[in-house]
């Protein structure tokens, strides 16, 4: 009867060793397949990302040019009034620049 009893005792604590080694494994293969989703996602969004700054630098590049191509054209519009000035208008426009920007000596 003790042999039985001992017996049936082992072969519970075996059955619940393999369940619990069983479920080891399935609970490892979640955890593996969860990892493979996270990264999965993880790379698309760093291509989405990726993408993104790649509109976001191609804009801020066409916003320069039109900028830069504004900044050009009123400075190409300005030296063309400068270059119709007469030289007296010139000429005072030029000590006028040089009043704000040299002090004039103390007496």
């Amino acid at each position: 009867m003790e042999q039985d009893l001992l017996a049936t005792i082992i072969d519970a604590e075996t059955e619940i060793r393999e369940r619990i080694a069983g479920e080891e494994r399935r609970a490892a293969q979640m955890l593996a397949e969860l990892r493979r989703e996270l990264d999965d996602e993880a790379a698309r969004e760093e291509e989405r990302l990726a993408a993104e700054v790649g509109r976001a630098v191609a804009a801020a590049g066409d916003d320069a040019r039109v900028r830069a191509a504004a900044l050009v054209h009123r400075a190409a519009a300005r030296a063309e009034r400068l270059s119709n000035l007469d030289q007296a208008t010139l000429e005072r426009r030029v000590l006028a620049g040089l009043g704000r920007i040299v002090p004039e000596p103390e007496p």
